[in-house]
This record gives structure tokens, C-alpha cells and sequence, in this order.
């Protein structure tokens, strides 16, 4: 019986109603073809092998017809060898072993009279070469490309790519053939030679210098197409072979990049394509597009570079989104670069506003994110309009960025100190409630760092808690000014509150009922209530006559069921009873911390920076998203603390013996005896984790300025934290340059926590603070890199930056990091586990690394592994860093 023909099978498999009865049907048939190829007929080998072509491209296996497929390759007949090489082609690849059986198929095949013949082998060897196929196989398709027959050389040619793409080594193979390729009358042969000639130059570099002699031919070649008439064989509507052009605009583009002769040579013929080619369809925009990209990435004149920035506002005003997207990218690209196409981007800053309020998401993402890479002096007022318009509308999944974007983009250009406050106040009541923490500590930071704008700031923000918000960043941050600066606000007088009758004076008893309201008031957040609490607390010493009303008020939090609350409100009940006489010193107004969007900005700067130099390219002026600053993640930033060894899933650390960061919670073992190779060394000889010093207590009034203790603050001899009145309020962050013998503190007793033993604090001896940033790894589409500072004799902090360059997210990701015995690694909380695509969100995760006694000179070594999901499919990386700079 004859089996089932092809387009039987595709019939049974679509009349299939479930995915269970399709399972049933390919068994079966697989099961038929199996013993059709076991009885070796054939007549029914191609059919078999057809069939199996359709299952494998179903996703079901087909492992067990891949003899067949090579037996087919060997028939003499066409049609049997066609369906061979195409089974060949899409059921094997270089990473099965059985592909290498079909190399000799090949090589005859090449060399058959059959054109077609040939270009089946030509064109199977293109898509499965492995390396030994292209070594082997290297010099007869060099001698393909000087056939006599165009259709041969074209495959030649794209069958050439490959191998140069699996062995650099082989371009000097096909140099010798390319001299002849632009002389060639056939265009497939043209594009395909093109092509080849690019891939040299990617490929291996010092090939360059050689190539660029082909400028002036190439230059020509393009002059010809656009002088040439209409052609039927190669117009694309109305453009002369679009596929072409786009080809030779790419090979000059990488041979005019940094060098200016070449550059000089083809201006005029960029100028030309840039100026006469037609936009009005898709063939006339792409062939601009790459003139464009050519234009910019080329040492091109001043002039040329303005009319490829002219160009793409022209594709701004495109009704096809696609092009508008492509614009606004190329744009950004333009922006970082810097330079005077900056400029000449601002001169269409109306038409990317518009894209703003484009349906499509991805354009208004882009357009945001240009709209802040334009911001500068002269513009940032009205910029700052339409952002603050665009805030109050924009989708949920911008605000977080937008807030972050803003008061960064308001603290570097800011026209004034009233301004940048007014316009702080601005962001975060249009914002609502999509502002991070670090998004309240920069806008805090903003208010108290200009006491001349105190009075002012604190009335609006009580008028803004009269008109009771809903949103919880705008709560706090005005419930923090009440408190802070209540004494101002009272001194103030009356308010004028639009809508209302009459004006508000606010005294104290108002600010204290308005403060208890929000205290007692469960709808608010937690966090809002502890600020609440805070409030309170501050408004006991700027209106020394609610003192009596404001302990009454605490001394019920004592039992609250919130831990935080009951914790301060015992505390500030004990300041009350026993300690009022100190209260106000206690209360005092919070110093300014240092904003830490501008710390975490300019070490993002630095690091892109180092990177771009490090890769040869100019580094940017600003930033485009401020990525690292995770402040688009869907909770606040989790604080730094350490990471236990045990939490590592995998075991690597008890495998390896490595030294993950974190303190380490078992006995310690002994070590395996040093090995000479380094590597073993790294991996298999670290030490047991030291023990770390205790963490010190958290403060009262902590959070709020949302700064944390500089890692080169010195910490006491003494296994017992101190309870004093420094450690009460958070508050000793300075360091006394000489020892001190402390004497006995009254506020010990004040949780019962101890005795009240003298505790010696030893001087500290300031460090030089080195940075030094470098990209440690860059694969797959993952860069980590490492920005370090030395903080004391043996101790040096590194961050780690992890972004991907994929245009697919990354989620899950994770870092691990092993250290030599020489040193021990402590290593925080990831700032987040997303990584965006093109760079679009990143990660950063900072180590703290301790040299033991005797070895802080000992080179730094890491070991780093890192885990994430791709497309569904989880994947772990293993780098070793070993090129520290000598901090």
C-alpha cells in the first residue's frame, strides 16, 4: 500500500479538532514513514521525506528520517535532490554531527554542470556550515565566485558570508575575489557582493584600510542609480533597485566611520541621495533612511548632518507609525552623541512634543524619553509645561519614570531656587500617588536645601492637606513640612485658599488636630502615619503650648498592633516623662542630606561613560532614562543590607567552596590545599566568611530624607550597640578626629536596654576615595559593569551594573559573586530583577569587599554568576573578573 501523500497529511492535521488528536495522527504517520524508510523503497523516499519536513516544521521530532534526508542529497534526480538539501537545510544544523556526513554531497554538487544543482549545494553549505565545513570547504567557493554564470556567483557570495561569520580567519580567502564584484552588470550579484565586502570589514577590521580604496567606485555605482531612467527589471515604485542603494549606503557608512578622507569622498553623494529621493513610499524611506544613519555615523560636514536632522522631523509628520518610531530613535541616538545636530534636533521640538498624545504607546514612550534628552537652560521652563500637562494624563506605567526624569532634569537646570521648588511641589501633585521613595526623599531634599522658600512651601502644603488628597507621596511629603516647619507656618498668618469664603489661620491647635487626623485616620498608608507620628512629635517643640495635647495624643500608640508606630510612640512617651528638658535639642530642625538621585545619576553617568570608552565610542552627554535608578520597579527601592550566603538556591557555594557575599551562618571548614592554577585558585580556595559587625540601630526620625550612613563611618569596638542620644535620633554621623571615653548617658535607661558602661570610640582615619569604573563582561546580550571605590585600607566597594542590550526584557535577574581566600564579600539587596530591552531598565547590586590581615595588596578577583528568564527559558552565566584597576 502506498503511504499518505503530503497534502493528505496537511488535510488530516487540519481537520484535527484538538491538540490531543493531532498528537495521534503525526505518531501514527511518523510510525508509517518509519517503516516506509525501513523497506528502503525509492519511489517513496522523497514523499517520506516531504512529509517529514511538514511534521518538523510542526514542532514534533524528526531526528529519526535525518539518514534519509542525506540519502535523498545523493540521488541523481533534481527533484529528489531539492527536496534532500531542503530537509538537509531545515531538520539539521551545524550542532548535530550527522550534518558533517553531507560535506562530500556538497562538494561534488558544487562542482556539477547543473547551475541549480549547485546552488542547492551552495545555498545549503550557506545555512548549516559549521567551522570545519568552511575551512574545508573555503576554496571552492572561492572559485565559485568567479564563475561565468551571475546566479553562481550570487550564492557563492551570500554562501561566503557565512563562513567569514564562523571563521574571521577566511577573508583573506575571498579578498582576491571581491576586485571584480563592483564591475558586475548583474545587480543580485552586486547586492550579494556588497554584503560580502561589509561582513569583511565587521569581521576583521584591518581589512578596513584596504576596502576603503572602493569609496570612489562605490560612490559612482550609487550616482549611476539615481541618474539612471526607469528600469522595469529593478524600479521599485519609482525607486531604481531600493535594495541596492540600501547596500552600498551600508558598506559606506562602515568604511567612512572615523576616517575623514573617506568621509570628505562620498559627502556629495549623500547630500544627493538625502535631497532627491522620494518619501512618498516605503522603498523611497528606506533607501533616506540609511543615508540618514550613513550621514551620522560618518565624519560628515556640519551642513550634511542638518539636512539628515531635517530628514528625519520629515518622517516625524509620516502617517506611518513605524517610520515616526524609527525617527524618534534615530533622534535620541543624535541627542546623546552631542555636537551641533543637538541644535539642529531642537528646531523640531514642537513635532516630538505632538508625539506625546500618539495612540501608540511605543511612539509616546520614545517621544518621553527624546522630550527629556532635549531638555537644556533655555528650554526647561517650557518643556517643563508640557511634561507636568503630560504627567497629569499619562499612562500609569510612565509616572513612576516621568517623576524620576523630572526632578533630575529640575536640579541640573533649574533657573532658580524658587523655581526648582514651586516646580517640585509641581511634580508631585500632579503625580498622584506614582512617586517612589526615592522620588519623596529628592523632593524633601529639594524643600529643606532652600530655607529662603520655607514659609511659603510649608503654606502650601497645608493648603494642599486641607483639600485631603488621596495620594500618599503628596501626604507625606506636606505632613513633613508641617512638622518641620509648623513654627513658620504659624508666623505666616492667614492663607488665601481659592474656593472658599473666607481665609485660614492656621494656629497651632489647627496644625495639631489637622496632624492627629491623619494620624488616627487608617485609610492612609502606614508609612503616611509614621510621618504623621514624626509630625506631631516636631510640633511639641515648635508650639511649646500642645505639648500636653500632643503626649496625650502619642501615649495611645503605645499599644498600637503596628509595630513602628508602638515602637516610637513608647519612645517618644519616654522623651516626655523623663527626658523633657533635652526634648527640643532632640527636635531640632533635620540637617539637609546629600540628594541621592544626583549620587546614583552621576555614578550611572560614569559608569556609561567608562563603557563608551571602553567600546570606542563617544560617551553620551545625559542620560536618556536614568535606568539605574530603579525608580520604575513597582515597589520602593529595599535597602541595602546583606545577603545570607544559604539564600543561594542552587548550592554553587557548598560545590565550589566559594565565598558568596553575605555572613556566613556555619562553622567554619577547612580549606582545599592551593592549587597552581589561578582559576582553581579563585573557585576552590576561599576562606570562611568573617563575622560581621552588628548593624547599627534603626533611628526614630530615619526614612525620611530617605539618605542612609556613609559606608566610611566608623563603627564602635564595643559587641553592644550604643543606646545614646546620637543613636536615639539617628543623628551621629559625625566622627570625632581624636578618641573619646564617652561618659555614662542618661538615655540608656530609656528602653532598658543595658548598662550604661563607658563605650570607646576609636578615631578614624579618613581614606582616600578612588573611583574606577570598566566593563567586566559583555555577552549574550548582558554588560556588567563595575564601578570601584576604596573606603578604607581594606576595603573597597564595588557596583555592579547589569543592563541588556536584547530587544526582549530579561525578568528574574540575579547576581552571585565568589571572592579569593584573600578576601571576604558582602553583597546587597539587587535594586531590582528586571533588565529592559535596548537598555531601556537596569539593575545595579553593590559589594563590599574586606581584605584579611596582611593582604590588602592582594589582587581583587571575582567570580560571577548570574541567573535570569528569557523568553521562558531560564539561563545561568559565569564570569570571571579579574582586571580590577589598582585601587
Amino acid at each position: 500500500m502506498a503511504p499518505r501523500k503530503l497534502r493528505d497529511l496537511i488535510r488530516a492535521v487540519r481537520e484535527c479538532k484538538t491538540a490531543a488528536e493531532e498528537r495521534e495522527l503525526i505518531q501514527r504517520e511518523s510510525s508509517d514513514i518509519r517503516a516506509t524508510l525501513r523497506q528502503e523503497k525509492a519511489e517513496f523516499l522523497s514523499r517520506s521525506v516531504a512529509k517529514l519536513i511538514y511534521i518538523g516544521m510542526l514542532g514534533y521530532p524528526t531526528h529519526f528520517g535525518q539518514v534519509a534526508c542525506l540519502n535523498l542529497v545523493c540521488t541523481p534526480n533534481f527533484a529528489n535532490k531539492r527536496i534532500g538539501y531542503l530537509a538537509t537545510m531545515l531538520l539539521l544544523d551545524e550542532g548535530k554531527e550527522l550534518h558533517l556526513m553531507v560535506t562530500n554531497s556538497i562538494k561534488q554538487d558544487m562542482s556539477n554542470d547543473n547551475p541549480y544543482i549547485a546552488g542547492l549545494a551552495l545555498s545549503t553549505l550557506g545555512t548549516i556550515a559549521s567551522l570545519d565545513m568552511a575551512r574545508d570547504l573555503s576554496f571552492e567557493v572561492e572559485k565559485l565566485l568567479r564563475s561565468s554564470n551571475p546566479y553562481i556567483r550570487k550564492k557563492a557570495a551570500l554562501c561566503a558570508i557565512r563562513m567569514i561569520r564562523k571563521d574571521s580567519e577566511l577573508v583573506e580567502t575571498f579578498v582576491p575575489a571581491t576586485r571584480s564584484i563592483l564591475t558586475e552588470k548583474h545587480h543580485g550579484v552586486l547586492v550579494t557582493g556588497v554584503a560580502l565586502i561589509e561582513e569583511m570589514c565587521v569581521q576583521q577590521t584591518s581589512s578596513l584600510q584596504h576596502f576603503r580604496r572602493l569609496v570612489p567606485s562605490l560612490t559612482r555605482l550609487l550616482k549611476s542609480l539615481l541618474a539612471s531612467g526607469f528600469s522595469a527589471e529593478h524600479d521599485v515604485n519609482g525607486v531604481t533597485d531600493p535594495f541596492l542603494q540600501c547596500a552600498v549606503l551600508r558598506l559606506l557608512r562602515v568604511l567612512g566611520r572615523g576616517d575623514d578622507e573617506a568621509s570628505e569622498a562620498m559627502n556629495d553623494i549623500l547630500a544627493e541621495v538625502a535631497t532627491n529621493t522620494l518619501i512618498s513610499s516605503a522603498a523611497g524611506n528606506a533607501v533616506l533612511y540609511e543615508a540618514v544613519m550613513c550621514i551620522l555615523d560618518i565624519n560628515a560636514e556640519s551642513g550634511l548632518r542638518v539636512l539628515a536632522i531635517n530628514n528625519l522631523g520629515k518622517f516625524l509628520l509620516s502617517t506611518d507609525r513605524n517610520i515616526r518610531s524609527v525617527a524618534l530613535s534615530m533622534l535620541l541616538t543624535t541627542v546623546h552623541k552631542g555636537g551641533n545636530t543637538s541644535d539642529a534636533v531642537q528646531r523640531h521640538r514642537a513635532t516630538i512634543i505632538d508625539c506625546l498624545r500618539e495612540s501608540d504607546i511605543t511612539i509616546r514612550k520614545r517621544a518621553l524619553t527624546l522630550c527629556f534628552a532635549l531638555i537644556n537652560e533655555s528650554n526647561i521652563r517650557s518643556l517643563f509645561e508640557e511634561l507636568l500637562s503630560f504627567l497629569e494624563v499619562a499612562d500609569t506605567s510612565f509616572k513612576d519614570y516621568m517623576v524620576t526624569e523630572l526632578l533630575l532634569a529640575a536640579a541640573r537646570f533649574a533657573p532658580s531656587r524658587k523655581w526648582h521648588v514651586d516646580t517640585a511641589i509641581a511634580i508631585i501633585t500632579a503625580a498622584g500617588p506614582h512617586v517612589q521613595e526615592a522620588g519623596i526623599a529628592e523632593i524633601v531634599h529639594i524643600l529643606a536645601d532652600n530655607a529662603e522658600f520655607h514659609q511659603t512651601t510649608v503654606q502650601a502644603m497645608y493648603i494642599a492637606l486641607l483639600r485631603k488628597p488621596k495620594a500618599q507621596p503628596l501626604l507625606q511629603v506636606a505632613v513633613w513640612c508641617v512638622g518641620e516647619f509648623c513654627d513658620q507656618l504659624i508666623a505666616g498668618g492667614a492663607l488665601d485658599i481659592g474656593g472658599t469664603k473666607s481665609d485660614v489661620v492656621p494656629n497651632s491647635d489647627s496644625v495639631v488636630r489637622l496632624l492627629k487626623g491623619l494620624l488616627h485616620d487608617t485609610s492612609n498608608s502606614p508609612t503616611t502615619r509614621h510621618y504623621a507620628l514624626n509630625a506631631l512629635m516636631k510640633a511639641s517643640t515648635r508650639c511649646p503650648d500642645q505639648a500636653s495635647t500632643i503626649s496625650a495624643i502619642v501615649a495611645p500608640f503605645r499599644s498600637n498592633v503596628d509595630e513602628e508606630l508602638q515602637q516610637r510612640a513608647a519612645e517618644y512617651q519616654t522623651m516626655f516623662n523623663q527626658f523633657a528638658s533635652i526634648r527640643p535639642a532632640l527636635l531640632e530642625r533635620m540637617p539637609v542630606a546629600e540628594s541621592k538621585l544626583k549620587i546614583d545619576a552621576a555614578l550611572a553617568a560614569e559608569a556609561q561613560a567608562a563603557a563608551a570608552t571602553a567600546a570606542g565610542v563617544p560617551a553620551p552627554q545625559q542620560s536618556g532614562e536614568g535606568d539605574l535608578l530603579n525608580l520604575l520597579d513597582d515597589g520602593p527601592s529595599a535597602p541595602a543590607v546583606s545577603v545570607p550566603a544559604a539564600a543561594s538556591a542552587s548550592g554553587m557555594d557548598d560545590l565550589l567552596g566559594l565565598d558568596f557575599g553575605g555572613p556566613s551562618t556555619s562553622a567554619p571548614t577547612a580549606t582545599s590545599a592551593p592549587s597552581n592554577d589561578p582559576l582553581m585558585d579563585l573557585m576552590g580556595l576561599s576562606s570562611p566568611a568573617q563575622p560581621t559587625q552588628p548593624s547599627p540601630e534603626v533611628d526614630l526620625l530615619g526614612g525620611l530624607l530617605g539618605s542612609s550612613p556613609s559606608p566610611a563611618t566608623t563603627s564602635t569596638t564595643t559587641s553592644a550597640p550604643s543606646l545614646g542620644l546620637d543613636d536615639l535620633l539617628g543623628l551621629g554621623t559625625s566622627t570625632p578626629s581624636q578618641p573619646v571615653q564617652s561618659q555614662p548617658d542618661p538615655l540608656t535607661s530609656l528602653m532598658d536596654l543595658g548598662s550604661s558602661a563607658p563605650v570607646s570610640t576609636p578615631a578614624s582615619t579618613p581614606a582616600t576615595v578612588q573611583d574606577n569604573t570598566f566593563v567586566g563582561y559583555d555577552a549574550d546580550g548582558v554588560r556588567l559593569s563595575f564601578t570601584t571605590k576604596r573606603t578604607g585600607p581594606s576595603t573597597v566597594v564595588v557596583k555592579i551594573n547589569a543592563s541588556s542590550s536584547l530587544s526582549d526584557e530579561i525578568t528574574g535577574f540575579s547576581m552571585q559573586v565568589a571572592v579569593t581566600k584573600t578576601h571576604t564579600v558582602q553583597l546587597s539587596t539587587a535594586s531590582g530583577t528586571t533588565l529592559g530591552g535596548f537598555a531601556s531598565a537596569e539593575t545595579s547590586q553593590v559589594a563590599t569587599v574586606n581584605a584579611s590581615a596582611g593582604n590588602e595588596s592582594a589582587p581583587l578577583k571575582m567570580l560571577v554568576r548570574m541567573t535570569y528568564t528569557q523568553n521562558g527559558q531560564s539561563i545561568t552565566k559565569q564570569a570571571q573578573v579579574s582586571s580590577f584597576p589598582s585601587v
